[in-house]
């Protein structure tokens, strides 16, 4: 019996090279996301406001609602616009 197209499907448990290449996508995609979201964001605020030192609380804010936000607003769509 020949392969579907594209491959043949595994299904089983998730070995430990699977779970390192899928950490390492998501590591890399993390890593442009936040790239482009919150470093030009710091640096705005740095050249806005010089003396400001964001402490803990406030660099957990600026790393996780970002994500948390737009994976939110994939959930759940507003339909404003219709």
């Amino acid at each position: 019996m020949r392969p579907r197209r594209g491959g043949v499907r595994r299904t089983g448990p998730v070995t430990a090279r699977a779970l390192g290449r899928r950490a390492a996508i998501l590591a890399t995609a993390l890593l442009f996301y936040y790239g482009f979201v919150i470093y030009p964001l710091l640096r705005l605020i740095d050249w806005l406001v010089p003396d400001w030192r964001p402490g803990t609380p406030t660099l957990l804010a600026l790393l996780v609602l970002p994500l948390a936000l737009r994976i939110m607003a994939s959930l759940f769509p507003l339909d404003i616009l219709e």
